[in-house]
């Protein structure tokens, strides 16, 4: 088995960027570092043309992702692009790829050249995680398929809810939520250190996925989610809502917007060091907190400090390791509590909680 930085593990979508966006309000003069994961909140908020954004991730194989991404927009047509990366049906994504290999760096062309299995199969449901969404989707498909498409057809809030916490949220939804919730299965079937290694031993998995279960069921119209159809159904539905990187109309956005993003590979400590003259309007941190000790994160929210213009924005999500500011350095961290809240119901990636926030130096 590879290990978890050797391979991909987000592929698609596992964050909903419009809640970036709304903290984020980026402007065409901001300077951004932007975890990589998928690439898509990368892609999604270069379309908001800020001046660049700096894409750091610790794992190399997820920015290889992301070149391969930008190599299909830059030289593909949409239909041509979505089909590509596997959104719709293709027997020429090999030739494709031989179209575009040539623009990649030396490292992400010799990553690819080694998995072209992940690109004929359509790579934005390559990841380990789009893998066992898929399977949990074909699992939820046979036992009880009438009952997902009732839940896929609510077309209000209230008439899911009411479908949610009468038939859908039984007992044996309930045993499924324990057996997934087991740590022994986040540590060595799921293998996503950030699931298991840093999650405090009082914290309890299987309550926090009923509690955030519950509440997308009451804020959210999971069809229209691209993460719940992901999680349900196992693909996006071209019918509702694409992330926005995905949508036709943003192509030409993307296109023109490309080059203003830089990767870089490393620890989030790694590259504040390498950097030392960039200063940043705003940070888009995804779960950071899930793979770093306690004293790394203060180490990071230090240099997140050290690093920010004056009036920077940050977002960090937190999913199962939930940490606070460090105490010394709160006062020039101005958060903002009731986007925080609201975020934590409409972000349609549902496992989320928010530090939203504004650094006042």
């Amino acid at each position: 088995m590879k290990k978890y930085f050797e391979k991909i593990n987000y592929s698609s979508l596992n964050e909903d960027s419009n809640s970036e966006i709304k903290v984020l309000q980026l402007s065409e003069h901001d300077k951004v570092l932007c975890i990589t994961g998928s690439g898509s909140r990368v892609l999604d908020l270069i379309i908001q043309k800020p001046k660049i954004i700096y894409a750091v991730d610790f794992n190399p194989c997820q920015n290889y992702l992301l070149e391969l991404k930008i190599a299909a927009i830059k030289y593909l047509d949409y239909e041509d692009y979505i089909s590509f990366l596997g959104l719709i049906p293709s027997e020429h994504r090999l030739k494709s790829f031989n179209g575009i290999r040539s623009s990649l760096s030396n490292s992400a062309r010799y990553f690819w050249e080694r998995n072209t299995d992940l690109i004929e199969r359509g790579v934005i449901y390559q990841g380990g995680w789009e893998k066992y969404f898929r399977n949990l989707s074909r699992i939820i498909n046979i036992i009880r398929p009438k009952l997902l498409k009732q839940l896929f057809d609510c077309v209000s809030v209230d008439e899911q809810k009411v479908l949610w916490k009468e038939l859908w949220d039984d007992r044996a939804w309930r045993f499924f939520i324990k057996i997934i919730s087991l740590r022994f299965n986040w540590k060595y079937f799921f293998g996503d250190p950030g699931f298991y290694k840093y999650v405090p031993n009082n914290f309890s998995i299987e309550n926090y996925l009923n509690d955030r279960f519950a509440s997308a069921s009451e804020n959210l119209i999971f069809s229209q989610s691209p993460f719940t159809n992901l999680l349900f159904k196992g693909k996006f539905n071209l019918d509702t809502q694409l992330p926005l990187h995905l949508q036709r109309d943003k192509h030409l956005i993307l296109i023109d917007n490309l080059n203003n993003i830089q990767i870089k590979t490393g620890s989030l400590l790694y590259i504040f060091n390498i950097i030392k003259d960039t200063f940043f309007n705003a940070f888009s941190l995804s779960d950071f907190a899930s793979y770093v000790n306690d004293m790394d994160y203060k180490k990071i929210w230090n240099f997140i400090l050290k690093k920010a213009q004056n009036n920077a924005r940050v977002c960090e999500r937190q999913f199962l390791v939930k940490r606070n500011i460090p105490l010394n350095k709160s006062e020039l961290v101005i958060r903002d509590y009731a986007l925080e809240k609201e975020l934590e119901k409409t972000d349609n990636s549902i496992f989320y909680s928010f530090i939203a926030a504004r650094i006042n130096k």
